[in-house]
């Protein structure tokens, strides 16, 4: 019985979603998406939210976007509880089509995902269970890989890195090496998160290594998120003296003794008084990604039908108290600091 009223969800939230993005399309005279990032005007140093109404839908928009090398496809995810489904929309002959739902996601909780470096393998992390079927568990870290045919079946990376925890994926550099986060309990029940990589030997990885400072710390951080340079990272951290607001966006460079300085608040242009984290970039490291949950003036529906309504995609703009927007801005700002820090 519990099994077919998640199937009724998972339809419920998949027909929804659906309706947001085709219930105009008998009237629709939207102009033909072309161009790079579904042909959005590219941001300047103050972040910008990215597409609205099509990737910041009004829904809750909380992971995303990952974007292959060759631009044509930008990968999203909606979250609504028990559920979060990743979203695609592919560029096709210069056009941009409708999203649609992953083929290797819609039935149970999908979070983060990213290319590997050739785009043609996908992490991500899955309540899915092993078999692929039946009822979810503790949250993994899965891969799946391109074929001929499209994505093939997502395969579980193995005991090596899953556990009985929650595993969520943070980043995968160009040799493979993965950073991830693994949320677990102290002896009283408390949750709190700790950082690992594990590195790629010839057909499996090998056993995580804890991380150390500053990609762990007494506060509230999770996996850092490298620059596709491998130069310097963004790290999401929450509790520190110098935060803007909850959890906030930092940085860190590589020094040429290989260790990373400490980590630099990105501010208040980039960060809200709200939660800012889940970073990404665009493949040529020009622009970064970041989930948001800050106020931009959006209507917040006092009733059921404006609720409704707001589901249906009656609303031009993202709902606030509904969860939150991908916002983008241009890394020249980190580029200042960086220059900053070499002063």
């Amino acid at each position: 019985m519990k099994c077919k009223k998640n199937l009724w969800v998972i339809l419920v939230i998949v027909i929804l979603a659906a309706e947001f993005f085709y219930a105009q399309e008998e009237i629709d005279d939207s102009p033909v998406l072309k161009g790079p990032y579904l042909g959005q005007k590219p941001p300047g140093t103050i972040p910008e939210i990215f597409a609205l109404g099509i990737v910041s839908t009004g829904l809750h928009d909380d992971y995303g976007p990952a974007i292959p090398m060759d631009g044509n496809e930008i990968y999203f995810r909606i979250w609504g509880k028990p559920h979060a489904i990743i979203w695609v929309i592919r560029r096709v002959d210069g056009k941009w089509g409708k999203p649609e739902v992953a083929p290797f996601s819609g039935q149970y909780e999908d979070g983060g995902f990213m290319f590997s470096k050739d785009g043609n393998r996908i992490y991500f992390d899955s309540d899915r269970p092993l078999k692929n079927k039946g009822e979810p568990k503790d949250t993994d870290i899965w891969i799946v890989d391109r074929t001929k045919n499209g994505w093939g079946e997502p395969s579980n990376l193995g005991t090596s890195i899953n556990s009985t925890g929650d595993e969520y994926i943070g980043c995968v550099l160009a040799d493979k090496t993965i950073y991830f986060t693994v949320r677990k309990r102290d002896s009283v029940g408390k949750l709190f998160f700790v950082n690992y990589s594990s590195k790629w030997k010839g057909n499996a990885y090998s056993i995580p290594d804890r991380l150390p400072y500053p990609f762990n710390s007494d506060f509230f951080q999770i996996a850092p998120r490298f620059s596709p340079d491998e130069t310097y990272a963004i790290l999401t951290i929450n509790g520190r003296d110098d935060g803007v607001g909850q959890e906030d966006l930092y940085v860190t460079f590589k020094k040429e003794d290989g260790t990373w300085t400490e980590p630099q608040n990105l501010g208040a242009e980039v960060n809200s008084r709200s939660t800012d984290w889940f970073p990404s970039f665009s493949p040529d490291g020009k622009y970064l990604f970041f989930v948001s949950w800050r106020y931009t003036g959006e209507k917040d529906p006092k009733t059921k039908s404006e609720f409704e309504e707001m589901l249906m995609g009656f609303y031009d703009q993202p709902t606030y108290g509904q969860g939150a927007d991908v916002f983008w801005a241009s890394t020249k700002i980190i580029k200042e600091l960086k220059r900053k820090e070499l002063k």
